[in-house]
Formats: C-alpha cells, sequence, structure tokens
C-alpha cells in the first residue's frame, strides 16, 4: 500500500467521486489502512482497484507471453533435459529444434511447425498438438500419451518407442511413418500408426 497516496486520488478520478477539498485531504491524508477513520471508507475501493490492477497485469503478462509464442521464430534452437509444462507455443517455427528429454507436458504446440525436430525421449504427455507439422519429426521414445494430435502431420516422422496411448490420432496424416513398433504406416496394413 506504498502507492495509496497516488492510487486514491486516481480511484477517485476513475470513478467519479466528489468530494469537498478538505474531505479529499483527509482521504489522502491516511497514512495507513488501520488508522483511517470513517472518512477513509474509499480505501476499501482502493484495495478492490489495487487488487484488480495486480490481476490485469497477470493477464497482460500471459497474454504478451502468447503473442510472443505464437510469433516464435525459433528454428534450429536448442533445448533438452528441461521442464517446462504449460508452455504456449501454438504456431511457434520450431524447425530443426533439438528438443530432446524436453518435459513440455499440457504444452500447446497446436499448429508448431516442427518439421525435422528432433523430440527424442520427450515427455509430451497430454500436450495440443492439434494441426501441428511433424514431417520428418524424430520422435523416438517420446510420451505422447493423451496427446491432441488431430490433424496433426507425421509424414516420415520415427516413432519408434513411443507411447502413443490415449493420444487423439484423428486425422493424422501417415505416411512413410514410423511406428511406435518400428513397422511402416504405408506397409504395414493399416496406413496408420497405433499405439503399443
Amino acid at each position: 500500500m506504498k502507492n495509496n497516496r497516488l492510487i486514491l486520488p486516481l480511484a477517485i478520478l476513475i470513478l467519479g467521486i466528489t468530494t469537498s477539498p478538505s474531505y479529499a485531504s483527509e482521504i489522502l491524508s491516511c497514512s495507513g489502512f488501520e488508522e483511517c477513520s470513517v472518512n477513509c471508507a474509499p480505501v476499501n475501493l482502493v484495495l478492490d482497484l489495487e487488487a484488480r490492477v495486480a490481476e490485469l497485469e497477470a493477464e497482460k503478462a500471459v497474454l504478451e507471453a502468447e503473442v510472443i509464442a505464437r510469433t516464435a521464430n525459433l528454428p534450429g534452437v536448442e533445448i533438452s533435459d528441461q521442464f517446462l509444462a504449460n508452455l504456449r507455443l501454438r504456431g511457434a517455427n520450431l524447425h530443426s529444434a533439438i528438443l530432446g528429454s524436453l518435459f513440455l507436458t499440457d504444452a500447446d504446440l497446436s499448429g508448431a511447425d516442427l518439421t525435422g525436430a528432433d523430440l527424442t525421449r520427450a515427455g509430451l504427455r497430454d500436450a495440443n498438438m492439434t494441426e501441428a507439422n511433424l514431417d520428418r519429426a524424430g520422435l523416438r521414445d517420446a510420451d505422447l500419451t493423451g496427446a491432441g494430435l488431430r490433424d496433426a502431420n507425421m509424414t516420415e516422422a520415427n516413432l519408434t518407442g513411443a507411447d502413443l496411448r490415449d493420444a487423439d490420432l484423428t486425422g493424422v496424416i501417415w505416411s512413410n511413418t514410423t511406428c511406435p513398433d518400428g513397422s511402416n504406416s504405408d506397409t504395414n496394413g493399416l496406413d496408420a500408426c497405433e499405439a503399443i
């Protein structure tokens, strides 16, 4: 509440609270909330405003991070052996990125370009990878349990040993994909890969 002398006049201005000059000076002279008299009733309003400002600043930070993530252009980036839960990289360019042993639990990689990315042993449990481009991606031994891979492009991806249990594979493009069991999606009689 170090800024109560600044925030209160702002609150009075924003909310259109009209006061006499003497009443306003009494309000502004409150040094601590516990010392305020009846004339300092708007202090509760200030506390509410300060809390709301803090909430809005947090929301702004999240939105700014999402904007940065959407426009993230990180081809060839190398990040491994990290735990980054809830990361938001919708539509990010991660072409040829080296993301081995990276744990991206509950990450949003929908629409991301992961062409040729190395995701060996990556933890992608419950990740949203809807419409992600995983063309030629290396997903050996990756944990894709419960991942949303709807309409993802898995052309020539290597999924050897990957865990696809409970993954949403609706509309996935399988073309010359190495499946978790080592078979090829084009020659295994399924024209697709299955969870093993």
